[in-house]
């Protein structure tokens, strides 16, 4: 048993780990699966079938990092379910399927093997669709667009609204996006990179007023900060982070308690 490990659950979830606890007992938890320092599970939902979790842990392996989960509450990693997955991976690592990472799976995969898979993951999530006709890193025959990412990152907000339950999807699905401009680095494609980043950062700015709660636009500011650290010598990047910070909140609340404990 990974004891350190528990207690850092402890304090990282707060009044969510004893929930967590009891959320492990009742046998919610699948699909559970470790790659590298990084532990990912599903477990079943109320509000609808199941939610993805994703908890990554730090270099000792006895603490968390960074994590996230699709429930209302998951956003910024703090639900019952992270200390669920958490707990799973101290008492009982052994349900844990040990994965290589996914570009070395995706290599092992023919042509026709990953067109099938594609076909089949935008047929099970139709909002993927539009990452199909965009430039994806080494691959792309057009020149860098604002205006494409810019439609992307807009779409994204359209899709899911701007209702208070709808926030973890959301900047799930906009770190998505962000990530593949940090693909694109890597690739050593700076100019559709910058031109990603400028287009969500756009996006992120015009749209986050209707989301004036503290705890969700601070969300926003991050992404936005990442972006600008990315567009170096751009007066119009600080700018869009002014404007930002600019825009009037609510007096800072919790979520309702319903939306909370989901």
């Amino acid at each position: 048993m990974k004891t350190a490990l528990i207690e850092a659950l402890k304090r990282w979830s707060g009044a969510a780990f004893d929930r967590g606890r009891a959320l492990l007992s009742g046998d919610r938890l699948f699909d559970l699966r470790v790659e590298a320092s990084t532990l990912r599970g599903a477990a079943r939902g109320v509000r609808q079938a199941w939610y993805a979790i994703e908890l990554e842990l730090d270099e000792t392996g006895e603490a968390p990092r960074r994590a996230r989960c699709t429930c209302p509450a998951g956003a910024d990693g703090r639900c019952k379910h992270v200390p669920a997955l958490g707990l799973a991976w101290a008492t009982t690592p052994g349900r844990f399927t040990v994965l290589t990472g996914i570009e070395a799976r995706l290599h092992r995969r023919s042509y026709e093997e990953l067109v099938s898979m594609v076909a089949l993951m935008v047929r099970t999530h139709p909002e993927l669709e539009a990452l199909t006709l965009a430039p994806v890193p080494g691959g792309h025959r057009e020149a860098p667009s604002v205006t494409r990412w810019r439609t992307v990152a807009d779409d994204v907000f359209r899709r899911h609204g701007d209702d208070w339950t709808a926030v973890a999807g959301l900047v799930r699905e906009l770190e998505s996006v962000r990530s593949l401009g940090d693909d694109f680095n890597r690739q050593g494609e700076r100019a559709h990179a910058a031109a990603l980043y400028e287009g969500l950062m756009d996006s992120v700015v015009a749209n986050a007023s209707r989301f004036p709660w503290p705890d969700v636009r601070s969300r926003f500011r991050a992404m936005v900060e990442q972006c600008v650290q990315q567009l170096p010598g751009r007066p119009a990047a600080r700018q869009a982070l002014a404007t930002l910070e600019s825009l009037p909140l609510l007096t800072p609340r919790r979520s309702p308690k319903s939306i909370a404990v989901a």
